[in-house]
């Protein structure tokens, strides 16, 4: 195998690390008011901003996954036959994140509807991995030495190395793989 044949290799070997990712995922798990799991229950998942919608059902331990969903601001209605509808408001969904919004459904009739509509609190339980959304306000805040913008690489997780003074001058590495 030619060197060139194998630098090649190499680098397409650390392509998937290097690719960034603009969705994330809704999932939890719905009950009842005594605990008991709530099988077959219909999620709509709605982008406040586009209107967009997703669908899901649960499974036979209540729980359902609403993935690859594009970043953004997201309301979750639930809905199950006996139960009153569920809708929740709020949810702000970033890259890479699986927000996790569990559902306690009121016995009732589904024509009766409970409304959440504060910020939904969504705390990371389902990974360890770590996303970051660098906004317009933390960049020109940002002191830069070398007013190079090169240098805003170094905010994300698992990135390290050196930055010079020009855009020939930087080395750095993500996750271990290193790019020059």
């Amino acid at each position: 195998m030619s060197k060139s044949a194998l630098l090649l290799c190499l680098g397409l070997g650390c392509a998937p690390m290097l690719a960034q990712s603009t969705t994330g995922t809704i999932l939890g798990t719905v009950k009842d008011s005594s605990g008991a799991l709530v099988p077959q229950a219909k999620i709509l998942i709605i982008n406040t901003g586009t209107n967009a919608r997703y669908d899901a059902i649960t499974n036979n331990e209540g729980n359902y996954a609403g993935a690859l969903v594009p970043i953004g601001a997201y309301l979750l209605e639930v809905t199950a036959a006996g139960f009153r509808s569920y809708k929740q408001d709020g949810i702000r969904l970033s890259v890479n994140q699986q927000a996790r919004v569990d559902v306690i459904l009121a016995v009732g009739a589904v024509t009766e509807t409970v409304e959440v509509t504060s910020d939904a609190a969504v705390i990371e339980t389902t990974t360890s991995s770590v996303g970051k959304i660098v906004d317009n306000k933390r960049i020109l805040e940002l002191p830069l030495n070398t007013r190079n913008v090169y240098g805003l690489i170094y905010l994300n997780p698992g990135v390290s190395g050196t930055i010079g003074n020009s855009h020939n001058q930087i080395g750095y590495s993500i996750n271990g793989c290193g790019a020059d």
